[in-house]
């Protein structure tokens, strides 16, 4: 490939006869899917909203006839969009217990299908006729699901889902079962995306180990050695070809984007530079007659590159926050974009669809639910392609529950919300309560009830006390003091205060002389430290309570460790460091 100059671009294609148009789907932190027309690089509409929370994951297809996104999201829900419109398509589906990571669409016996996957370990297939589960949910993983992609395996509909828990998996969608495990990553699974190499369906997977894997599917093994090249974790990848060449695109969080020749099984060209933060997501299509990659990172960009050329492909598309998904594809048709261009040459109705690959449908229709990873569209998510790949030539089916040898996944304990939930109530009403009590007494000290008395009292001695816990173990002095009441009553109390009294010493006492064994030490020096120490209670029970409700927040909303995946994401990984991971971006890294 040539490379142009760092700064340099590759002129946008020209307007095609056709009325195909080509577009970018985008999703991310903002909550938002946005739909970008790449020739005037402007929205088609204003970006679709819905999701109550970052949107992880997207996928590009058709539903009866209508050009359709799907976005998983981490608010648990999967929605539907049309991408002519901007208009949600149905209801929600809603039935994952934690943040959604991973969609792809396909087809089970000509029923259009979503295919999720989640925090919750499982993955699930939805009927987009009913909006209801075809069957239980697909359980397997030790770790949270954090990629998906669909296609055939002799003749039959799969799903290949990646995990935390270091596995691929294999699953027979119309039977609702696994066909297999692929182990042999040594960190957590970002991404996986499906092809044919020689007549041969395979998976590409991209994980924590900083390598791109390539895994023979009719057998479950693996298709040669790793693909090295990145210096950090790999969170993305794709399939497609390059003329005849089949190549895999991915992404890290070294910043750059990576072409891969498979047959060769090594890089294609020098990694490409632009992004200026993770790379959390790619895509490839085909578009006219140009193979074209996408990204989209956590330096709020989608950016465009031309792999025949080597180099950018245009300006950034930009967002207000982090990217997490890109989708690529042509519309037939397409609306004017938001300036207001229009590339239409019928005032008839356009025929809306995602368009497919042009060379393929002179060739042969695919088949239903299946796409060519080379073709538009293409739908990537962040670690997760949603590409399908091909009908393989008849081969031996995977038998369930064959797998390489490999390590068992070790079980990871689950958050147990309720109890969570429980104890971050008791945080959240213990800071309350430490809160009232606090400044009740705080009042009582600068402005003392007109019942209360006061008295002249003596230290009769001093106990020596130990205070704090672990290494803030200190001893503190609490004066034991006597005094007479006006009724002339003689009261002993401690009072737990070290202010520097010694035994013998003169104090002022005040009192309520309905209970007079609660009285407290009325000099300046005992209303100061009295008045530290209801300060420090008040600010220790607005922490708490601040903590508690921030957590509480978190397990109502399904996502108790929400935030905590950015943060994993920075340390160290190592080969026993299996499970879920957390609850996380979830993330791209979803940070």
């Amino acid at each position: 490939m040539a490379h142009p100059e760092p700064g340099d671009f590759s002129p946008i294609w020209p307007t095609p006869a056709s009325s195909a148009r080509p577009i970018v789907v985008s999703g991310g932190d903002d909550a938002t899917v946005r739909v970008w027309d790449l020739e005037s690089r402007e929205l088609l509409h204003q970006p679709l909203r819905g999701h109550d929370g970052e949107v992880n994951a997207l996928a590009l297809g058709e539903l009866h006839g209508r050009a359709i996104v799907a976005s998983g999201a981490n608010d648990r829900t999967v929605r539907l969009w049309d991408l002519v419109t901007g208009q949600s398509v149905g209801a929600e589906l809603r039935g994952h217990r934690r943040r959604v990571r991973a969609v792809a669409i396909g087809e089970v016996r000509g029923r259009p299908i979503v295919v999720s996957g989640s925090n919750d370990n499982t993955v699930r297939v939805w009927d987009l006729d009913s909006g209801r589960l075809l069957y239980e949910p697909l359980v397997g993983h030790h770790g949270n699901v954090t990629a998906i992609a669909v296609g055939e395996l002799r003749g039959r509909a799969i799903a290949v889902s990646g995990s935390e828990d270091f596995t691929l998996r294999v699953w027979d969608l119309e039977a609702g079962g696994p066909l297999g495990a692929l182990e042999g990553h040594e960190g957590f699974v970002h991404a996986v995306a499906l092809g044919e190499l020689g007549g041969r369906p395979i998976a590409v997977s991209g994980g924590d180990d900083k390598t791109v894997r390539v895994w023979a599917l009719d057998t479950g093994g693996a298709l040669g050695r790793p693909l090295r090249g990145h210096r950090d974790w790999v969170t993305a990848v794709a399939a497609g070809e390059l003329g005849e060449r089949l190549i895999a695109v991915s992404g890290g969080i070294d910043q750059t984007v990576r072409v891969w020749d498979l047959e060769k099984a090594g890089p294609l060209g020098v990694p490409l530079a632009g992004h200026e933060g993770w790379v959390s997501a790619v895509a490839v299509g085909t578009i006219g007659d140009r193979s074209i990659a996408v990204s989209g990172g956590d330096d709020n960009t989608v950016r465009t590159w031309d792999l025949s050329a080597g180099g950018p492909l245009g300006r950034p598309l930009r967002h207000p926050r982090g990217v997490n998904a890109v989708a690529v594809g042509e519309l037939q048709g397409g609306p004017p974009p938001a300036s207001g261009e229009t590339h239409r040459d019928t005032d008839e109705p356009a025929a809306w669809r995602v368009a497919t690959d042009r060379r393929r449908d002179e060739e042969t229709a695919p088949k239903p639910g299946v796409a060519d990873p080379s073709t538009s569209p293409e739908s990537v998510t962040a670690g997760a392609s949603a590409s399908s790949m091909p009908s393989p030539k008849r081969g031996p089916l995977m038998r369930p529950g064959v797998q390489p040898p490999g390590r068992e996944a070790r079980r990871e304990p689950r958050w147990p919300s309720a109890l969570v939930g429980l104890v971050f109530s008791v945080m959240l009403l213990g800071g309350l309560v430490l809160v009232v009590f606090a400044v009740r007494d705080l009042m009582d000290l600068v402005n003392s009830p007109s019942s209360n008395r006061r008295a002249d009292g003596v230290v009769i001695r001093v106990e020596d006390v130990t205070c704090g816990s672990g290494s803030n173990k200190s001893t503190c002095h609490y004066p034991v003091v006597r005094f007479v009441t006006a009724r002339g009553e003689v009261i002993e109390f401690t009072s737990n205060l070290d202010v520097g009294y010694g035994a013998g010493d003169s104090v002022k006492v005040r009192y309520d002389p309905e209970n007079p064994r609660h009285a407290r030490l009325d000099s300046l020096r005992a209303r100061v430290g009295s008045a530290v120490l209801d300060v420090v209670g008040v600010l220790g029970g607005l922490i708490l309570t601040l903590v508690g409700g921030l957590l509480l927040w978190g397990v109502v909303r399904g996502e108790p460790r929400a935030g905590l995946d950015r943060l994993a994401a920075r340390r160290p990984r190592r080969v026993g460091d299996r499970g879920s991971g957390g609850d996380a971006a979830g993330s791209t890294p979803a940070h």
